[in-house]
C-alpha cells in the first residue's frame, strides 16, 4: 500500500490580501476618475459649444435689432409728421393728401423684431444651462432671455394699439385708392419706407376721405398718439435689448476668447 504525502501551500499573509485589495481598490478608483474626467470633459465641451452658438444667435440679433429700431425710428419720425397734420384741420386738398399718405405710409405696419431662439431653447429644455461654467456669462444669457420676453410684451401691447388706430382709419379714408402701395409693401415691408414722392405715384386720384367731420379727425389723432407712444415704448425695449446683446457679446468674447468677424 502505498502512502502518499500532502503537498501543503504556504498559506499568505494578510498584507498579501490587504495590498491585492489595495491594487484593486486604486485600478476600480483610478477607472472612476478617469470616467470622471471624461465626462466633466464632455460636459466643459457642451457648454463652449452652447456659448459659442450663443454668441452667434447674438450677432444675428443685433444686426436684427438695427434694422428694427432704426425701421421704427422713421416711422416714428413719420408719425409726428401725421399728428402735425391732423392737429391742423383743414379742407384743402394738401391737408387731404398729406394725412392720406402719411396715413398709409407710416401706420400700414411696423418693424418686427424676430429673435435668434434656437440655442435658448437648448439650455432651457436640456438644462443646459448648468454646463456652462462661467456664471456671470450664463447669468447675463438669462438677462437676456428675460429682455427678449419684455420685448414681446410691448409687441403684444402694441398690437392692440394698431387694431384700435386700424378701425378708426377705415371710418375716415378709402384706403381702396392705396392698393398699389399695400401690394408694394406686401412685397417687401420695407418698401412702406420708400420716398413721399415714390409712394403717392402709387396713390390713385380720387376722393381719399370718406368723412372730414372734425369730430372724426381728433378721434384718429388720439388713436394715432396712442399708436405712436406704444410704438415708441416697444422701440425703446429694443433698445435696452440691444444693449443687452452688445454687454453679453463682450462679455462672452473676454471669457471664452471668441472673435467677433
Amino acid at each position: 500500500m502505498e502512502v502518499h504525502a500532502h503537498s501543503h501551500t504556504p498559506r499568505k499573509k494578510w498584507t498579501h490580501y490587504f495590498w491585492e485589495f489595495l491594487m484593486l481598490f486604486l485600478a476600480v478608483f483610478c477607472g472612476f476618475l478617469a470616467e470622471y474626467q471624461l465626462e466633466h470633459k464632455i460636459e466643459k465641451d457642451r457648454g463652449k459649444q452652447y456659448v459659442h452658438s450663443m454668441f452667434n444667435d447674438l450677432k444675428k440679433d443685433t444686426a436684427s435689432l438695427n434694422a428694427a429700431i432704426q425701421g421704427n425710428q422713421i416711422l416714428l419720425t413719420g408719425l409726428d409728421s401725421l399728428l402735425g397734420w391732423l392737429a391742423n384741420h383743414g379742407n384743402e386738398e394738401d391737408y387731404k393728401k398729406k394725412i392720406y399718405l402719411y396715413s398709409v405710409k407710416y401706420t400700414y405696419y411696423f418693424m418686427i423684431m424676430e429673435f435668434s431662439e434656437i440655442t435658448l431653447s437648448q439650455l432651457k429644455n436640456s438644462g443646459g444651462f448648468r454646463l456652462i461654467s462661467d456664471k456671470e456669462v450664463a447669468s447675463g444669457i438669462l438677462k437676456y432671455a428675460q429682455g427678449m420676453d419684455v420685448c414681446k410684451k410691448y409687441y403684444s401691447d402694441h398690437f392692440s394699439y394698431f387694431h384700435v388706430h386700424e378701425a378708426t382709419q377705415k371710418e375716415l379714408f378709402d384706403l381702396s385708392y392705396a392698393k398699389k402701395v399695400y401690394e408694394e409693401i406686401e412685397k417687401n415691408y420695407l418698401n412702406m419706407l420708400m420716398p413721399d414722392s415714390q409712394m403717392m405715384q402709387l396713390i390713385k386720384e380720387g376722393d381719399w376721405i370718406y368723412n372730414n367731420d372734425i369730430k372724426l379727425i381728433k378721434r384718429y389723432y388720439n388713436d394715432v398718439l396712442f399708436y405712436k407712444t406704444s410704438l415708441n415704448q416697444t422701440n425703446n425695449s429694443l433698445i435696452k435689448q440691444k444693449e443687452s446683446a452688445d454687454s453679453l457679446m463682450q462679455l462672452i468674447e473676454a471669457r471664452y476668447h471668441i472673435k467677433n468677424r
